[in-house]
């Protein structure tokens, strides 16, 4: 693939990465060659679950893996830790730099052209072509409808009108809940359903910033939830016929042998292995069940990240967003510009030093505070 310079990156230790789940869904459907796929079978429903990265670590770090006695593949990402990124990688099947979406920055292939908005909404910038407008990269859902299959697009209400949906809800029908109870309704009603259908949904973790503000009742209720999936679908009698993927978002930082402090201590256990995608059919006699663990990727400075620092002004702003094709180039490489430490101590899994990232920028973006890490 290329970056968003044109220059060619190769990841030859990479047999797939999270953009592939879209093609996995119509191979699943049957509207796709399976022809290199991880899908060996059709189905008439396919439900995929996108977990936020440390949700997905909390399944693990719970057992459900080792209970269900999945099978380990690697997965490489080339996803810049943001979840908006991400999603939209997983829903278009693109990488960042086909489909524009870099973090907080709006990217306009072809024109060279960089606008911020924020991660809830526009609200606060001025932002006159909003991406929703421009993206010529079809969803999954619009691609499953030319095939007349349906799709639904299940979202916490909070969460429906904002950067996560927006652009990445087209062609799906757009359905909100409210709780993860409701949600389980909503799910069962369209594997109940007649025909083939497609639903995604996506859980954040309803908690405050960087992951660290809030109670772990969050993730046992995200466990809850696929556990509930899991044991009514061994019974069901349309079972065969469905499909239930479980996929991580975004990468975490991935340390070897030392606690990473990004206030998640209430975890009570290291963030370490990185992300996880989960795909089974979870009828009993399906036994060659997979998984795919997905290489640690790497928190990713840009726009926002410099903004949010505070004390740096548009100098900041606007050199952040003229440098964003080559920020993104490095995200790609082996020295990607992130701190695993509020120190700023390059990572052991190929950051830079302040020292690199000032000489790379022209300017010293960590001059006077320290960094904060972006999820």
């Amino acid at each position: 693939m290329k970056d968003l310079n044109g220059r060619q990156v190769d990841f030859p230790e990479f047999k797939h990465n999270i953009a592939d789940f879209s093609r996995e869904v119509r191979v699943a459907l049957g509207v796709d060659s399976p022809a290199g796929s991880l899908v060996e079978e059709t189905y008439d429903k396919v439900l995929m679950v996108v977990l936020d990265g440390l949700g997905y670590q909390n399944l693990k770090d719970r057992g459900l893996l080792d209970m269900l006695g999945l099978q380990t593949h690697e997965v490489g990402s080339v996803i810049p830790s943001s979840t908006p990124v991400a999603l939209t990688s997983i829903i278009t099947g693109k990488p960042p730099s086909e489909h524009g979406i870099l973090g907080f920055t709006f990217y306009l292939p072809g024109v060279g052209w960089f606008r911020p908005f924020s991660h809830s909404d526009y609200d606060g910038f001025e932002v006159d072509v909003k991406p929703e407008k421009v993206m010529s990269c079809e969803t999954i859902f619009q691609q499953l409808a030319r095939h007349r299959i349906k799709s639904e697009y299940l979202i916490k209400f909070s969460l429906s009108d904002t950067i996560y949906t927006k652009y990445t809800s087209r062609g799906a029908q757009i359905r909100t809940f409210s709780g993860y109870g409701h949600l389980f309704e909503k799910l069962w009603k369209t594997v109940d359903s007649k025909g083939k259908r497609f639903a995604l949904t996506y859980l954040d973790v309803p908690d405050g910033p960087l992951h660290g503000g809030g109670g772990r009742i969050a993730y046992e209720t995200e466990l809850a939830l696929i556990f509930r999936l899991i044991e009514k679908l061994k019974t069901a009698r349309f079972a065969d016929r469905t499909l239930l993927m479980v996929v991580s978002d975004h990468g975490h930082v991935v340390s070897k042998n030392r606690r990473v402090p990004i206030r998640t201590s209430w975890l009570r256990a290291p963030v370490a292995g990185g992300d996880r995608h989960l795909m089974f059919n979870p009828k009993p006699r399906f036994r060659e069940r997979i998984i795919h663990a997905l290489k640690p990727t790497s928190y990713v400075f840009e726009g926002r990240a410099f903004i949010e620092q505070g004390g740096m002004g548009e100098r900041v702003n606007r050199v952040s967003l003229e440098r964003a094709p080559e920020l993104l180039a490095l995200s790609f490489g082996k020295h990607t510009p992130y701190f695993e430490t509020p120190s700023g101590h390059p990572s052991e899994h190929g950051g830079v030093t302040r020292e690199e990232m000032s000489a790379f920028l022209g300017f010293s973006p960590l001059a006077g505070f320290e960094p904060r890490l972006i999820l």
